[in-house]
């Protein structure tokens, strides 16, 4: 830290504009008086102008993937939390082809391998969700069904990564982005440059949220059958015994509400997923490196997904960011909420995207922001990996909406990136409002 530091940050409040993404980079030695400084910011700009990240984990694991921390802790976030080192190449999604829809395989396992949204057979027949005797036999049949997507995901990314040095060049990446391009003469997709790869496994909190309701309202508490709740998913939850059900899902416990029985199936459900993915091996031999950014994938990702037993109807945007709750559904305030995500840890993960927001009527005063940094700062040192906040009111978002030219300066924070307001689209405009907003 030093004076630049605070200069980026107060030239970025002053200009309020909604790119480029701004990141203060928090380790244990950071000091208070920055963190101020990005609130402070934050308020000007209101849509999560800067972001935080927790370096320390973020150069862990570096480390732990066999980097040196001289090396690591050079690091910068890549479009919106993804951590990227300058001296490698690097390659996001399915070997930089995409992201994993975690519910969508949930969805798949809950209709023998078939697609809600478009009736076809993208997964195997796992068997009928009604001959399960037990949660930890859909468990089991989830896990297997995860374990064939995931694969043929990568495997399609390989095979896509084998063939594309062969008709594509990015001349210009190449020159300024690619380390030894320039000094070999190669491009950035065929230079001997050590190349890195990450991917996105999503939805986890969604998938997660939908198994604990199957486990309560189906094995345990025997409040439904399976074949209710099929029924009721395969309807989008229609008619007035839908509703019935769809109010019993959403009634399930509920990660970002410090309960241990939702939190720890968003844990469990997120290690699984990451051992998956770091067991596959890329054509450069190098450990796929999980990132849970935030970008919309939670909207475009939702228009895959047929209704869950979380109570999310069909189509819909599913959780924001990577480790947020259900929207509406955290009702324990900020610390039930990061509580929840450092029960869930993500460890497998370099970064995990977490969304907050508050009012910025409330946060105008020195004694709120005081509060709100001592609470991210706390968050950090207990192991938490970033946060990012909307500092803004439910109601300048609602009259946004219906006077769009009296607020076209007014920036939002979507997911891992911000975006001025009445540029949306009015689902996008609604997953913002509708968000908890938390009081400090």
């Amino acid at each position: 830290t030093n004076p630049l530091s605070y200069l980026i940050l107060h030239m970025a409040g002053l200009l309020r504009m909604s790119s480029p993404t701004i990141l203060v980079n928090w380790n244990a030695g950071t000091p208070h008086s920055l963190l101020l400084k990005g609130l402070e910011t934050n308020l000007r700009t209101k849509g999560g102008i800067p972001l935080f990240e927790n370096s320390d984990h973020v150069v862990a694991c570096f480390v732990e993937d066999h980097f040196p921390a001289a090396e690591a802790r050079e690091w910068y976030g890549q479009g919106c939390v993804t951590p990227i080192l300058s001296s490698k190449i690097d390659h996001n999604g399915a070997q930089g082809k995409g992201a994993i829809n975690v519910a969508a395989i949930l969805d798949f396992t809950l209709h023998r391998g078939v697609s809600q949204i478009t009736g076809k057979q993208v997964g195997i027949d796992v068997g009928d969700p009604r001959d399960f005797k037990t949660f930890d036999d859909f468990y089991a049949a989830f896990k297997k069904q995860h374990e064939h997507i995931v694969n043929r995901f990568l495997w399609l990314g390989t095979l896509a990564q084998s063939v594309e040095p062969k008709y594509l060049r990015f001349p210009f990446n190449s020159c300024i982005a690619g380390p030894g391009c320039m000094e070999k003469g190669q491009d950035i997709l065929i230079t001997d440059v050590t190349h890195s790869y990450g991917i996105s496994d999503r939805a986890i909190v969604d998938t997660a949220d939908s198994l604990t309701a199957l486990k309560t309202l189906v094995y345990e508490d025997k409040a439904l059958s399976m074949d209710e709740m099929l029924e009721a998913l395969d309807s989008n939850f229609a008619g007035t015994r839908g509703e019935q059900i769809r109010q019993m899902c959403l009634a399930a416990p509920k990660f970002g509400n410090d309960i241990d029985e939702a939190d720890y199936m968003v844990r469990d459900v997120g290690a699984y997923s990451g051992g998956v993915i770091k067991a596959y091996k890329n054509p450069f031999d190098q450990p796929c490196k999980l990132s849970r950014e935030g970008l919309s994938w939670h909207y475009f990702g939702g228009l895959g997904v047929g209704a869950l037993p979380n109570g999310r109807k069909s189509r819909e945007p599913l959780n924001d960011g990577s480790i947020s709750p259900m929207r509406g559904m955290d009702r324990l305030g900020p610390t039930g909420v990061l509580r929840s995500a450092l029960k869930a840890g993500f460890k497998e993960s370099y970064a995990s995207c977490l969304n907050q927001k508050f009012s910025s009527t409330l946060m105008r005063s020195e004694e709120s922001r005081e509060k709100l940094a001592v609470l991210t700062d706390t968050f950090f040192r207990n192991g938490g990996q970033h946060i990012q906040f909307n500092l803004v009111d439910k109601e300048e978002l609602l009259d946004a909406k219906v006077h769009p030219d009296k607020h076209r300066d007014l920036v939002v924070r979507v997911g891992g990136f911000s975006a001025y307001f009445v540029m949306l689209s009015p689902e996008i405009q609604d997953d913002i409002i509708y968000r908890s907003e938390q009081g400090c």
